[in-house]
């Protein structure tokens, strides 16, 4: 059982996991409180923090289910309160990647009211856009896939022309505006 915990954290640090996701993988994976152990990890592998939000609740409230006297009260307690940290963590990450997507959404709308493109300007908000993509998926997702197909800027332009140039840009946060609004 060891070999596959270890196997299991193994593919976390191939795969640039943060201490954050370590940590809750080495205080939690060992117990009886995670009903899957491989949908844990791979929610963990992929940085999914509203799924490791889910299953953090669910073990905080199954802690108190717990009917064998494997785990003393003071210890349960205990894990209950280290599981209340990392939701109150995880939340707060989530939250800021929302306020974030929102920010974009926002900033796209105003530049595509505007009549004129500032290549300045929109190059900015694309490079918003792929930080944020960058931070908050995983390369070779889906959801990274998706966000990043129109990564159009002003460096992969087709040619010397600036109003096909302007054109792509504008095309480019506009497509990015519009699947920033209908990706959940």
């Amino acid at each position: 059982m060891e070999e596959i915990y270890k196997e299991y954290r193994e593919r976390l640090i191939k795969n640039n996991v943060s201490s954050l996701e370590l940590e809750i993988f080495d205080i939690f994976i060992r117990k009886d409180f995670i009903e899957d152990t491989l949908k844990f990890v791979e929610l963990l592998q992929n940085k999914d923090y509203k799924g490791i939000l889910k299953e953090l609740k669910s073990i905080e409230k199954s802690l108190y289910n717990i009917k064998d006297s494997k785990y003393t009260r003071n210890e349960r307690l205990a894990y209950s309160n280290i599981a209340r940290g990392y939701i109150i963590r995880l939340q707060s990450i989530v939250n800021k990647e929302e306020e974030t997507r929102y920010d974009l959404i926002e900033q796209g709308e105003q530049l595509l009211k505007q009549k004129d493109v500032d290549v300045e300007v929109y190059n900015k908000w694309i490079k918003k856009y792929k930080k944020h993509i960058i931070e908050n998926h995983k390369k070779g997702s889906r959801e990274y896939d998706l966000l990043t197909i129109c990564n159009l800027s002003i460096e992969s332009k087709l040619g010397d022309n600036i109003e096909i140039n302007k054109m792509l840009l504008r095309m480019s946060v506009e497509f990015g505006k519009e699947i920033l609004s209908f990706y959940v």
